[in-house]
């Protein structure tokens, strides 16, 4: 995502939050703990295993003002390959993972957080 389009993510997430929470639990799926579209305050229970993901703290000067967590998950075209880059491999530093394509990955994933059977 590019700089130019953070604040307009932030204008569209403030606006989502700003609605009644009536409207806003249109968009919530029931079912799967939170860990897809909108959940209600309270609904969240920590049940479902979530994706990897990493979360990064604002700088300090910022850290009193309001914080919109803005999920974006993406994944590369399926067959390409997840291999461990040869140059990053030595007697020091040996191969610690098998080769695995992003759609092999994301399989694998998907049936270690229940998505897929």
């Amino acid at each position: 995502m590019t700089d130019e389009l953070t604040p307009n993510l932030y204008q569209e997430v403030k606006h989502f939050f700003a609605l009644p929470e009536k409207v806003k639990l249109k968009y919530e799926i029931p079912g799967i703990a939170g860990q897809r579209g909108y959940t209600g305050k309270g609904k969240e229970h920590a049940k479902g295993r979530s994706t990897i993901h990493r979360v990064v703290n604002p700088p300090r000067e910022k850290m009193n003002t309001s914080r919109y967590s803005i999920p974006f998950f993406m994944h590369p075209r399926s067959e390409m390959n997840l291999n461990c880059l040869e140059n990053c491999i030595d007697a020091s530093h040996p191969k610690a993972y098998s080769d695995i394509t992003a759609g092999e990955y994301l399989e694998e994933r998907l049936h270690e957080i229940g998505l897929r059977k």
